[in-house]
């Protein structure tokens, strides 16, 4: 009795595990694989850095692209084991020589329209395998020659931000407006348009944003560039100034130190914006470089997912995608501005063509100087910027 009691509980045990054995790797290849152990499969014989190359162009509410990106960058990571990216913030000129024969070529570019022009060196993108369900108004952006070769991952926008004290309305003809309750220092100023310096990639053209929406409106008479023109729209010097979202985060940060003005954005008469974020992927020719192809791609869809778009409010940027909950809802300025944005009638130049600045200024200059109507000026302007044909269709 005591020998079977022994044999049961000290000898059988390991006689079973010897006569398994030589089954156990059959068995173990048999169960589901976990992430990890997938992904490693799948990426098999590569791991490293992606090089990131970003120029940004323009700002979102917080100043920076990179703090988003960062966040993304990290979740993408920690679902691929071995792989990492490298963001670099690069010059205008770097990133335009990103083809040269003298440079190694980042794996992945983040720019904006128009600067780059020549995308031969880009690789095509397949939008529906990217699971890229763009905006109606986006779906185009990209594409040259029948494909599409850069993707809109984040974008901002336009108002035209009106001081309440100020004006109670928006009026037909600005140069006849009368203010409401001029202060000392606005005495002497006209309803006036306050503009920052201009640039080619800065947050905003005075030159196009002085046409953009109010077609049928006589145009504002326009004061010397202000050097600081949020302060001029501020402490009353002038009434109307264009904002994007960085200009209204700035703003909000004088309204909580008790300093900011009481002012209403308008943004569906603009429904214009070339402030996006455009991500290409260079064809860099790398002996690895098919891995690194996959997981560039991969990383693509991954700022496209849900989660990555929503996180877009940590940055005070707007979504390219249809979230079904908006982003800014009621938040003053925010919430108007994402409204416009993702309207179909919203124009958007096209990815890789930059002379469209040039034809903007021409029609300024001829509606300011009395050549032809703000209206016309207005629709040649959008004319610039026709809606795609077939746009992506999106999911919801």
């Amino acid at each position: 009795m005591f020998f079977l009691k022994f044999f049961l509980k000290k000898i059988l045990p390991w006689l079973l595990i010897l006569l398994l054995l030589p089954a156990f790797p059959r068995f173990m290849r048999a169960l589901p694989q976990s992430t990890d152990a997938l992904i490693s499969k799948r990426y098999e014989g590569w791991s490293g850095v992606l090089r990131l190359w970003v120029y940004e162009g323009w700002q979102p509410g917080n100043g920076s692209l990179a703090p988003w990106l960062n966040q993304c960058i990290t979740a993408f990571e920690k679902d691929h084991s071995g792989v990492y990216i490298q963001l670099k913030q690069v010059s205008e000129q770097t990133l335009q020589d990103f083809a040269s024969p003298e440079v190694r070529m980042p794996d992945i570019i983040l720019f904006p329209p128009g600067l780059i022009e020549d995308p031969s060196a880009l690789m095509e993108l397949d939008l529906q395998a990217l699971d890229a369900n763009l905006l109606p108004a986006l779906g185009a952006v990209g594409m040259i020659q029948g494909g599409t070769r850069a993707l809109p991952v984040a974008m901002g926008g336009y108002g035209w931000a009106r001081n309440n004290a100020l004006l109670s309305d928006w009026p037909q003809d600005f140069a006849s407006a009368q203010l409401l309750n001029p202060k000392k220092s606005s005495k002497e100023a006209p309803v006036a348009l306050a503009l920052p310096p201009d640039g080619d990639y800065l947050s905003y053209s005075g030159a196009l944003i002085t046409l953009l929406g109010r077609e049928n409106t006589a145009p504002m008479p326009i004061e010397a560039r202000e050097e600081a023109p949020y302060t001029a729209f501020s402490n009353g010097r002038v009434a109307v100034m264009p904002m994007t979202q960085r200009e209204m985060r700035r703003m909000a940060l004088l309204s909580e130190s008790g300093k900011g003005p009481d002012y209403t954005l308008d943004a569906d008469s603009v429904c214009f914006t070339d402030q996006l974020a455009l991500l290409a992927l260079p064809d860099t020719g790398f002996s690895d470089s098919p891995a690194r192809k996959e997981l560039a791609l991969a990383f693509a869809a991954h700022l496209m997912t849900a989660d990555c778009q929503q996180a877009l409010s940590s940055v005070r940027a707007f979504p390219t995608i249809p979230l079904e909950q908006a982003l800014y809802a009621g938040v003053s300025g925010y919430e108007e501005m994402e409204q416009a944005l993702r309207s179909e009638a919203l124009r958007v130049p096209t990815a890789f063509v930059n002379s469209w600045r040039a034809s903007a200024k021409s029609l300024v200059e001829q509606a300011l100087s009395g050549q032809i109507s703000v209206q016309s000026a207005y629709l040649q302007f959008k004319a610039l910027f026709p809606q795609p044909v077939s746009p992506v269709q999106t999911k919801n």
